[in-house]
């Protein structure tokens, strides 16, 4: 439309050195009115999912250019949209770029960095605000055989259905992240016992209901519980702790798998 208005001015023409409105100029105030109110109130509806500066960054693309439009309506003689355009749209690429070191390139939730930076500000709130939360820790089971079965590809495809089915048992305050390999990291903000148990007990039933399609099954083993700050003294010993309890609930499924019917049960 701009370009469009370049050629017939019917947003607005360059009268010498003066930019005089058109026609329809109020078409396009009214169209960019509704553009930053859309963008703005998505990104106010889904303002606990992303980190302050991300937001600020993200919310000053549709802000920032529609504030210079305003003023540059006021004093036509002030052209600084087109500035402000340009500020906002290098501010968008190095919050775009940013998102690249802190999600993961695979199944596009967190990496360790991006959980790292989550984590260690709910341990901060936990310990300065009293604000309790709580993890886990999942492992894929058996990963490595869908990998050696079926290639790395259809085990490409495993982990971004494993990401998917977590995610639907999360809430949308919850955090996942790809802590590596096949294991993943969910951070839950206030959580009780009682909840975190629910929402395990939800993964499990999706993963045992999933069907891959491609000759293997989805399972995982979970080490979760909540916070705790006169255990855990910090993010990494809280993980540690974790993977304790994952690898205790891995260790436990197999030696049932493992066991064979004696004489009195065969």
């Amino acid at each position: 439309m701009s370009l469009a208005s370049l050629v017939w001015g019917v947003f607005f023409r360059w009268d010498g050195d003066t930019m005089v409105r058109g026609p329809w100029f109020w078409l396009f105030a009214v169209l960019t009115t509704l553009y930053m109110v859309f963008v703005v109130g998505y990104l106010l509806t889904h303002r606990q999912n992303v980190p302050v500066r991300r937001f600020l960054a993200l919310v000053s693309f549709p802000l920032v250019p529609t504030a210079g439009g305003i003023l540059e309506g006021f004093f036509p003689e002030l052209p600084i949209t087109w500035p402000l355009m340009t500020l906002a749209l290098q501010l968008l690429f190095l919050t775009v770029q940013e998102r690249k070191l802190t999600h993961d390139y695979l199944t596009e939730c967190r990496n360790r960095r991006g959980l790292d930076e989550f984590l260690g500000a709910r341990v901060r709130d936990a310990r300065d605000r009293q604000r309790g939360f709580a993890a886990f820790l999942a492992d894929v089971d058996n990963f490595k055989s869908i990998n050696d079965r079926f290639g790395h590809a259809v085990g490409d495809q495993a982990l971004m259905r494993t990401v998917k089915i977590l995610q639907s048992c999360l809430r949308t305050e919850d955090f996942l992240a790809r802590f590596g390999g096949d294991e993943f990291v969910g951070v839950l903000p206030a959580v009780g016992e009682e909840e975190l148990r629910s929402i395990l007990a939800r993964i499990h039933q999706r993963f045992a209901a999933h069907r891959s399609g491609q000759g293997y099954e989805l399972s995982l083993s979970i080490g979760a519980d909540l916070f705790r700050a006169e255990v855990d003294l910090h993010a990494d010993a809280f993980l540690k702790r974790l993977d304790g309890l994952m690898y205790l609930e891995k260790n436990t499924k197999n030696r049932v798998e493992t066991r064979t019917p004696g004489p009195e049960t065969a």
